[in-house]
């Protein structure tokens, strides 16, 4: 079906979101998610789809570890299946996941990032770790690093982006 999402693979965290941390070696349709995928990331530990139609159209589910937040849920709690939408966060084109940490291309060129921010994943100076969501614009730039308006280098990410309008 399109939209669908299937899944596999190993499970630790529950990031197939099936209910279980039972590794799967076959393909199975992911429940759980009311609307199509448009796009799909997978990080170290967690899971996380964009809706891309129906009601909740532009919103981001988010499953599996959660240790730093990178569920976006605003809890540390581990989640088997797809959670609810990730709070405030509307019109969301792209995700990306990596370790602990999760961001999200909305479709104005805003940039919405969560989870851990010890290495500057959030576009945070400093190494401390944060479990907190940062927004800001960005363009894709030669050697693929992303760049927030203030020029501060987000880091490079797993995001396909696009070039956008200041």
């Amino acid at each position: 079906t399109i939209g669908s999402l299937k899944c596999w693979g190993g499970n630790h965290f529950g990031q197939l979101g099936d209910g279980t941390t039972d590794h799967r070696e076959q393909p199975f349709d992911l429940l759980g998610l009311s609307d199509p995928v448009g796009d799909v990331a997978t990080g170290y530990e967690h899971s996380c789809a964009v809706l891309n139609a129906g009601p909740n159209a532009g919103t981001v589910r988010c499953w599996g570890g959660n240790r730093l937040g990178a569920l976006g849920d605003g809890t540390h709690l581990q989640r088997l299946t797809p959670t609810t939408s990730v709070p405030g966060l509307m019109d969301v084109v792209q995700v990306s996941a990596g370790y602990y940490v999760t961001c999200a291309l909305k479709s104005n060129g805003h940039v919405s990032c969560w989870g851990q921010g010890g290495r500057g994943q959030l576009g945070r100076p400093g190494r401390q770790a944060r479990a907190l969501r940062r927004e800001g614009r960005a363009a894709r730039h030669d050697g693929g690093d992303v760049q927030d308006r203030g020029e501060r280098v987000l880091e490079r990410l797993v995001l396909p982006l696009v070039e956008v309008a200041a």
